[in-house]
């Protein structure tokens, strides 16, 4: 088995990440089902191409959201620049996205209940693997609420704790 992961692309899905999905493609020939792929946020910003896909043209399918359906990875997490482009924008994006993404400590509100998927459990040669999506809780700090309202972002500690010891993470199936 073997696990890849990409962060902070920020949009950069040119030329210089035509070498990383080449790269990947190959594991995929090489591993097969053995493979799993991550990203761990911020690609929602950085680039003019991504700034066009998320308040120009915004009946197409996103930049972010073509890229990663494409590659293909397992599953993929909000980092702050992502949650920075404003809930409209990651909102349409995650929605457009075929690959699951992940955040367990991303919440409403209002239902405390969560914003996306908060973890997905993975079959790989006989075993089972939980993976949970956190961002870290300092983006209160760093987004202000206008770009984020009604969502709160718990602590990674305690957010994994409850879904772990609390039964909430059944390994049996997805959630």
């Amino acid at each position: 088995m073997i696990v890849l992961q990409t962060s902070d692309l920020h949009g950069h899905f040119n030329a210089s990440i035509a070498g990383l999905a080449g790269y990947i493609k190959e594991q995929q020939n090489s591993w097969g089902k053995s493979l799993l792929i991550f990203d761990t946020g911020d690609y929602l910003q950085g680039t003019p191409g991504l700034y066009y896909s998320s308040n120009v043209d915004t009946t197409e399918k996103h930049l972010s959201s073509a890229f990663y359906d494409w590659v293909p990875y397992s599953a993929v997490t909000a980092g702050n620049h992502d949650i920075e482009a404003g809930i409209n924008v990651f909102s349409r994006v995650y929605r457009q996205m075929e690959v699951p993404v992940l955040s367990a400590n991303i919440v409403h509100k209002s239902s405390v209940k969560p914003f996306f998927t908060p973890y997905r459990v993975f079959r790989r040669k006989g075993y089972k693997i939980a993976v949970l999506g956190m961002l870290t809780p300092y983006v209160t700090s760093w987004v202000p609420e206008r770009l984020r309202p009604g969502l709160d972002f718990h602590s990674i500690t305690s957010s994994a704790l409850n879904l772990i010891f609390r039964g909430h993470v059944n390994m049996s199936k997805n959630p």
